[in-house]
């Protein structure tokens, strides 16, 4: 799994492109700025991944404290 700590429209369409090169799978419905998926559907959705590596991004909107992507992350 890879995992990057944003999840906006442009860092979704560049890993979408990675995945495609690699051959592997981005969870686009990651992608959110914030992150609004929690860990367990995160997880879920991992585990339901075609191929490897999986891509997922997590994003708090740059909240200073722990925002919902951190969460999320933590779970998975």
């Amino acid at each position: 799994m890879i995992v990057v700590t944003d999840g906006d429209q442009v860092a979704q369409e560049a890993l979408e492109q990675v995945a495609k090169r690699i051959h592997g799978r981005v969870i686009s419905l990651s992608a959110g700025n914030p992150t609004h998926l929690s860990g367990p559907e995160l997880v879920k959705l991992i585990h339901r991944a075609k191929y490897d590596p999986v891509i997922v991004m997590f994003d708090d909107c740059g909240n200073a404290k722990e925002g919902f992507g951190e969460r999320a992350l933590r779970y998975v």
